[in-house]
């Protein structure tokens, strides 16, 4: 059980380990832009209001990139598209952490808002992960290998996990036959020490020696006189 214990004081450190090195950084918001057109312009007049207000201008940075005559931008709108699954039909195309917004109105302004503090707040928790960065820099890994990688990781740390278990019940079985035996031992040792000795009663035995000489009789051969006439 101490090495569970142990093992266990191992994991919450592991866990908790992590230093909150993101904690006073502001997030990313991403927005692939045209010039001229005009639902942009409102997303950006939104944004620039956004950055104003004393709660959210502390929350993020607005990443700005102009597809309708800049080709590396259109390619990078496409790449981060095509990560998503989406198909990009017009601009703005607005991406916060794991949420994207095709176009813009104000039905936007609320989601938005809510996606900018929510990443924000998995900032500071050391959870936000700035996926269009990791697009571009080409470490993102497809959304369907991502699962595959998840679901490899869970079979593993299930196998693992039962491999401890097993383990941990092994020793804890061994613990408690090694216990077992010494208390057999120490019984025996108790026993032993407070047992009265036996006294020996038994008498030897004296053995008769037994001659093997015959005792003979001797007869008289000598005859009575007669008596004297």
């Amino acid at each position: 059980m101490k090495k569970f214990r142990n093992l266990l004081l191992i994991l919450a450190v592991l866990v908790l380990l992590p230093l909150n090195v993101f904690a006073d950084e502001k997030i990313n918001v991403y927005i692939f832009r045209g010039e001229g057109c005009g639902y942009c312009a409102k997303a950006l007049t939104f944004f620039s209001e956004l950055s104003s207000d004393e709660e959210y201008k502390n929350y993020f940075n607005l990443v700005e990139n102009e597809v309708w005559n800049d080709k590396d931008n259109a390619t990078k709108m496409q790449s981060v598209a095509d990560y998503f699954g989406e198909k990009v039909n017009g601009v703005p195309y607005i991406i916060i952490a794991d949420k994207t917004f095709q176009g813009f109105t104000e039905d936007y302004e609320e989601d938005i808002k809510s996606a900018i503090k929510t990443a924000y707040e998995n900032n500071q928790d050391g959870k936000y992960q700035d996926i269009v960065a990791s697009i571009l820099d080409g470490t993102a890994v497809a959304k369907e290998d991502k699962n595959s990688a998840v679901a490899i990781v869970i079979i593993i740390a299930v196998i693992a996990g039962i491999c401890f278990l097993i383990y941990m019940a092994r020793d804890d079985e061994s613990v408690a036959l090694e216990k077992e035996v010494h208390e057999v031992k120490k019984e025996e040792v108790i026993e032993k020490t407070t047992k009265p000795k036996k006294s020996s009663t038994t008498k030897k035995k004296t053995p008769t020696k037994t001659t093997g000489k015959k005792t003979t009789t001797k007869k008289n051969t000598s005859k009575k006189n007669s008596s004297k006439k």
